[in-house]
């Protein structure tokens, strides 16, 4: 009896044993799932045997075989990151001196089997042995993916910081612009009137051409701020790079000077562009300047062309380029070359690294604005004393390259007698507009605001031929005002004039197809031309 008692309690503590160690292997199981899903694994390091021990998370976590053995010199040349390694001996080393029971944790870089590298963090206790050195027990984390996005979420930071801090000054130059544009073209206008009565032989002859060549010059200023603001009207055409360049060979030369070699390498079958001629000029104009004031002495200056296509996934592992079929210009030098803070400024306005008397800071800004304006984008590889690298990815346009447009006549045209409604916000430009136009031949009606412009056009018994109007006005816009007009007078053709429009011109600052449109500061040649085109031809919108 007592033997059959003594079976039955042996039995049941092989059953409960039994039990216990399968609650053991689920418990097991589920710490190891829990660090597979975690992408984490362990390891337990004896300092006083030396003995390394790894998880079988550990071993699939970093790609090797659980039968590999690993030393702490196997650990430290082939598992640790190089860049890494002397940190993470020290922390080690501090720890284990500290006389804490647990490890601080910390961040460091792993090398896999493949030699992919991944970023960890451990956290882990030492166990202390009275008599013998301690054991550490730790654990180690995948933490890649979230370095990555934390990395992209400052780096989307710093892009949306950058776009608004560029939007803001954009606006600022943009009404500079505007408003010095108008003082411009009663200077040019008054210039060249007066220039008309001085005799050539005459100092007064001398001085008013210094005047208007000073004028002139002023306006590329201008034009550059509302280039980088985004506001700067354009006329784009289907171009040919390769033929566009070409054609500037010579005069880019002339730009920097016979010291410096200037090559070009065209490349083959390089897709149309859409852009204004002008902005292309600007652009390696004002690339080149910059390449030749990084040379000391003699050097060299390489244009380039070429096509690139990018797929959504590269963008996304690159997040300044963009996808799609591009056009590929690029400028490179073998001048001085930038440091990173450099490069990280260039394209914000008036940061320069020359002399004030050599440069105003507007060259790249503007280089930004137009490849910007154009849906464009831009990139740059430079390092001290290896030169630097400018390349411009175009969008590609499917049409045919335009043809050569014809030369303008250098003659004045007049007017024929025809009725112009002038209106001008800005009393110096009304009057000497109007006065301008009633010397060409026209009959001029001035209006300093819409309202006023309409009723005009009401109570004039006549046709009025033309409407030449500011966009930017009080009371309503210059498009506005077209449209009321025409809704009296349906036959009166439209001539827009402003340092830049925000209605007439889309938001990327391209005008409407069909629109006509002049751009401030203008001349009286170029006032001349632009009216009887549109009176002659020109568009009714």
């Amino acid at each position: 009896m007592k033997n059959l008692v003594g079976d039955n309690q042996a039995e049941k503590e092989i059953q409960a044993r039994h039990q216990v160690e399968k609650e053991l292997v689920k418990s097991k199981e589920r710490l190891v799932a829990a660090q597979r899903l975690a992408k984490m694994g362990d390891f337990r390091w004896d300092l006083e045997t030396g003995e390394i021990s790894w998880s079988d998370t550990l071993f699939n976590l970093l790609g090797y075989e659980t039968s590999e053995n690993f030393d702490v010199e196997r650990v430290n040349v082939q598992v640790h990151h190089p860049d890494d390694l002397e940190r993470i001996t020290t922390w080690l080393k501090t720890e284990i001196a500290s006389g804490s029971d647990t490890l601080t944790p910390n961040e460091y870089r792993l090398v896999c089997r493949d030699g992919s590298v991944i970023h960890v963090r451990t956290i882990g206790e030492i166990y202390r042995r009275p008599g013998k050195k301690p054991i550490i027990f730790a654990t180690v984390q995948d933490i890649t993916e979230s370095i990555h996005a934390d990395a992209e979420k400052e780096k989307l930071k710093a892009q949306l910081f950058q776009a608004q801090k560029m939007e803001s000054v954009g606006r600022l130059a943009g009404g500079i612009a505007h408003d010095y544009n108008n003082m411009l073209s009663v200077i040019l206008m008054y210039a060249e009137m007066a220039l008309d009565k001085a005799h050539q032989d005459e100092d007064l002859h001398k001085y008013i051409t210094a005047i208007l060549n000073a004028a002139r010059r002023s306006t590329d200023i201008t034009r550059q701020l509302l280039i980088f603001a985004r506001k700067q009207t354009a006329t784009p055409r289907v171009l040919d790079l390769n033929a566009t360049i070409t054609d500037m060979l010579k005069l880019l030369q002339r730009i920097i000077g016979e010291d410096i070699t200037l090559r070009f390498e065209p490349g083959a079958d390089v897709w149309p562009v859409k852009i204004d001629p002008t902005q292309v000029d600007q652009v390696l104009a004002n690339l080149l300047v910059n390449a030749r004031d990084a040379i000391t002495g003699t050097g060299k200056i390489t244009i380039q062309t070429g096509i690139e296509t990018f797929d959504a996934a590269y963008c996304t592992m690159h997040p300044k380029y963009s996808p799609g079929d591009f056009a590929v210009l690029s400028v490179h030098d073998d001048g001085s070359g930038m440091d990173k803070e450099t490069l990280e400024q260039i394209f914000e306005p008036f940061f320069t690294t020359k002399d004030e008397s050599k440069g105003t800071g507007l060259g790249l800004a503007t280089i930004y604005g137009i490849v910007k304006q154009n849906k464009g984008f831009i990139t740059v590889n430079s390092e001290p004393g290896k030169g630097a690298c400018f390349t411009i990815f175009l969008p590609r346009h499917g049409d045919l390259v335009d043809k050569e447009m014809d030369q303008e006549t250098p003659r004045i045209p007049q007017g024929k007698g025809e009725t112009v409604l002038l209106v001008e916000d800005d009393p110096p430009v009304l009057k000497l507009a109007g006065t301008v136009l009633e010397t060409l031949g026209y009959k001029v009606l001035t209006a300093a605001a819409p309202k006023d412009a309409l009723t005009q056009a009401k109570n004039h018994p006549g046709k009025i031929h033309l409407l030449l109007t500011d966009v930017v006005m009080p009371e309503m816009n210059g498009k506005e005002l077209a449209m009321h007009l025409r809704s009296l007078l349906p036959d009166t053709k439209v001539l827009y004039m402003s340092g830049y429009s925000t209605n007439v011109i889309t938001e990327t600052g391209i005008l409407e197809k069909g629109t006509a449109f002049i751009n401030k500061p203008f001349a009286v040649r170029d006032m001349a031309v632009k009216v009887r085109e549109v009176l002659d031809g020109g568009v009714k919108r």
